[in-house]
């Protein structure tokens, strides 16, 4: 394996890392907990600019994955339309939590702007949307470690 068949197989697990380190530091999981969403004092567009720049890194996250996938099997000569679509192994588990955690995000953003209400972020009631994130995270861990299994399936 050369070193660009490497950086082609890096480029999304990369992007995924920053990008997780990204949402943690925005949900206050990690870092200085002071560095938490601008939108904690109530100020709702910045909430809805921040979800619409994790929705389109999602975007971007899945389009560099196929890419990236796309790009090493034709480096190599190898590929048929399924493999490319649905590869072996850890690699079909990823491949598909990654389309379904695209799709759960494209619903719940279809969702909640069918229907606009005023929430208040320390009410009972949206205590829900709270063990909701951190359930998409335990979820973003397993799909990193399915990414990470696939890893060590395409590496020699």
């Amino acid at each position: 394996m050369n070193a660009i068949d490497l950086l082609i197989i890096l480029l999304h697990p990369v992007i995924a890392v920053f990008a997780v380190i990204w949402i943690l530091k925005i949900n206050g999981k990690v870092g200085n907990g002071d560095l938490n969403l601008p939108y904690d004092e109530g100020a709702g567009e910045d909430k809805e600019r921040t979800q619409s720049k994790i929705y389109l890194l999602s975007w971007f996250m899945v389009i560099t994955g196929f890419g990236s996938n796309i790009a090493y099997n034709v480096r190599l000569e190898s590929w048929s339309l399924n493999g490319l679509l649905l590869p072996g192994g850890a690699g079909s588990l990823h491949t598909v939590g990654g389309v379904f955690g695209l799709g759960l995000l494209t619903y719940l953003r279809f969702r909640r702007s069918s229907h606009k209400s005023p929430t208040v972020r320390n009410s009972r009631k949206n205590k829900s949307g709270l063990k909701f994130q951190n359930l998409i995270l335990i979820l973003i861990v397993i799909h990193a470690f399915l990414g990470f299994l696939w890893l060590l399936e395409l590496l020699p």
